[in-house]
């Protein structure tokens, strides 16, 4: 897999990209990172991000778990995400594979405010955070990632996970509210922790 950053001007899709000159080349069988060759580079075919999600919040109680095609997907931690809809899910483009979002813990923030540092407040946000990929069909898990938040609503990083082709689950570790911004992520290969289940 080849790996770089681009940037275009303003918010429209088909404008040009602009091109970091840092590229890589991650084999994925060995984890193993090295520059990638402008040669490699113009050969590569690109890859785009699904957000496909099942879900909707407003359909979805504390105790419910997640139900699409008639079978139930269980949810690791205690609530679902707090803010979109379609953050309590990922379904991957063959719709083979199916992440279930879910977090456990404390989210108290002083009077409302984003920046309680400002106001010298005193926030409770830390926990649990949970993705149980499953085998849509037969409902079975594939995967399951666990990890630990504080200072941050994991929402964030829910809302910035998807898929990178029906084989590769991409969840960032660091987002745009967290230091240092977005240099930290796994990726999984979904196929091989199926076959070792």
């Amino acid at each position: 897999m080849l790996v770089g950053l681009f940037a275009r001007p303003g918010i429209d899709r088909d404008a040009p990209r602009f091109y970091s000159p840092t590229k890589y080349r991650v084999d994925l069988s060995t984890g193993l990172v090295r520059s990638a060759s402008e040669n490699e580079w113009a050969g590569a075919q690109s890859s785009f991000m699904l957000l496909n999600s099942i879900s909707r919040l407003s359909d979805l109680k504390p105790e419910d778990n997640l139900a699409y095609k008639g079978k139930e997907y269980i949810k690791r931690g205690a609530q679902w995400p707090l803010y979109s809809s379609a953050d309590a899910s990922r379904l991957s483009p063959d719709g083979g594979f199916l992440a279930v979002n879910s977090w456990g813990g404390e989210m108290k923030i002083c009077s409302g405010d984003l920046l309680p540092e400002v106001w010298s407040c005193q926030d409770r946000i830390q926990g649990d955070y949970h993705i149980e990929i499953y085998e849509t069909a037969a409902a079975t898990q594939a995967l399951s990632l666990t990890g630990q938040f504080q200072g941050f609503d994991p929402s964030d990083l829910f809302g910035r996970s998807a898929w990178i082709s029906e084989r590769y689950y991409f969840l960032p570790l660091y987002t745009l509210y967290m230091t240092p911004f977005m240099n930290h992520f796994a990726l999984c290969d979904v196929n091989t922790g199926a076959k070792a289940n």
